[in-house]
């Protein structure tokens, strides 16, 4: 059985509740600031120099082209997209008293879905260290059915992935106890729309939360791209977290054609 090493041995409850996020949090920062310049039209420097399929091409050719060209991400990036998620979670926190549902369980109310990291992906650890692992939210696979919610603190087992997933027994959260979304992806584009990997667990998952919960696209800014494919069932980020900051999808260098 995994154990983070961590983790709190019990959990201490907090509930601060989360107001939507507004543009003009994101404007007039350093960070909004240094956003605003145009995308890169280059292919991302992933070594060997390849050219990216086309803007109609299937999710598969953009997968199985972006395989091999995982962007390696440095501990410098890796904390700068910390510290700026850090600043964005605290810009809309609020007492917690305010803004509470009163129906709702405090023990739950306003937490924060992200994800245990896969080796090769970005991990925000960091993040659930600095705010408390008692605010965080994860996924467990199932043995069959959608993803479910459970707390980020509690006994963990090893996914057939590699990244560490609440065990079976683990207390189940609801959709309507999340109030910010931390997203993971293959690739993005500045429209908001979103590439996984392939099996749609994610976008289930994240059309089953509330309208009013940001989601937040954790990526290197090297792999958001003009445009990707998207389908009718596809769920679009609402921000991307960089290093250079989060930013409000069609503000910025993001509001470009």
């Amino acid at each position: 059985m995994y154990s983070h090493q961590c983790r709190p041995p019990t959990m201490t409850i907090m509930s601060p509740a989360l107001r939507a996020y507004t543009s003009a949090t994101a404007h007039g920062t350093g960070a909004a600031n240094a956003l605003r310049k145009p995308i890169a039209r280059k292919t991302p420097s992933f070594g060997r120099v390849t050219t990216a399929p086309a803007r109609d091409a299937p999710k598969s050719t953009w997968r199985h082209w972006l395989r091999d060209k995982k962007a390696h991400v440095d501990a410098d990036t890796a904390a700068a997209i910390v510290a700026g998620l850090r600043s964005f979670v605290e810009s809309f926190d609020v007492d917690s008293n305010d803004d509470t549902d009163v129906n709702a369980s405090p023990a739950v109310t306003g937490l924060i879905l992200f994800y245990r990291a896969m080796p090769h992906e970005l991990s925000l650890d960091g993040l659930a260290e600095v705010l408390g692992w008692q605010r965080f939210a994860v996924t467990r696979t199932p043995p069959d059915g959608p993803l479910t919610l459970h707390p980020a603190i509690g006994a963990m087992e090893q996914h057939r992935f590699g990244f560490p997933q609440p065990t079976a027994d683990a207390m189940e959260l609801q959709p309507r106890h999340i109030s910010l979304a931390l997203v993971p992806g293959v690739a993005f584009d500045r429209l908001g729309t979103r590439l996984g990997h392939g099996a749609g667990y994610f976008d289930e998952l994240l059309s089953r939360l509330p309208s009013t919960c940001p989601r937040v696209g954790v990526t290197p800014l090297a792999l958001v791209f003009d445009r990707l494919p998207a389908e009718a069932h596809d769920v679009p980020m609402t921000h991307f977290a960089t290093a250079s900051g989060v930013v409000e999808v069609g503000t910025g260098w993001l509001a470009g054609s």
